[in-house]
C-alpha cells in the first residue's frame, strides 16, 4: 500500500464577512478558523449541537500540523519495519541508509534464508 499524502486543511488564515444572524443591516469579520472556547475542548462535539466551523477547521489544522511536525521529526517513517537478508545490515547501517533510530527485532530463517529486521522507533 503507497503510503498517503500528507493532508492539508485549512492552511492559510481567512476572514470571512458575512451577514450577522441576529442583525440583518450588519454585517461581521468571522476568521475560517478559531481556536475553541474552553467548554468546546474539555466537552467535544457534542448530539445535536452545531459546531462553529471555525472550530473544526482549527482542530483539522492543528492535525495536518501535527502530522507534519512527527514526520518531519522522524523522516516520515516511525513504525516502518524493514527486513532483509543482508547479513552485513545493522542498525548503523539502516540509520545511515534511511535516517532516523532503528531496533533489530532479531532475526529468523524462512525457507532456508536467514532474515534480519529492523524497526524505525524515532
Amino acid at each position: 500500500m503507497a503510503e498517503p499524502d500528507i493532508f492539508e486543511w485549512a492552511s492559510s488564515d481567512i476572514t470571512q464577512t458575512v451577514q450577522d444572524p441576529d442583525d440583518t443591516a450588519t454585517t461581521v469579520n468571522i476568521d475560517n478558523k478559531t481556536e475553541p472556547v474552553t467548554e468546546w475542548k474539555t466537552n467535544g462535539i457534542l448530539y445535536n449541537v452545531n459546531t462553529p466551523y471555525p472550530y473544526i477547521n482549527y482542530a483539522f489544522n492543528l492535525i495536518a500540523n501535527w502530522i507534519t511536525n512527527l514526520q518531519s521529526r522522524a523522516g516520515g517513517k516511525v513504525g516502518d519495519i524493514e527486513i532483509t537478508t543482508d547479513a552485513a545490515a545493522t542498525i548503523t547501517t539502516y540509520a545511515d541508509l534511511h535516517g532516523g533510530t532503528w531496533l533489530s527485532l532479531g532475526s529468523d530463517t524462512l525457507a532456508a534464508t536467514t532474515v534480519y529486521v529492523f524497526e524505525r522507533t524515532v
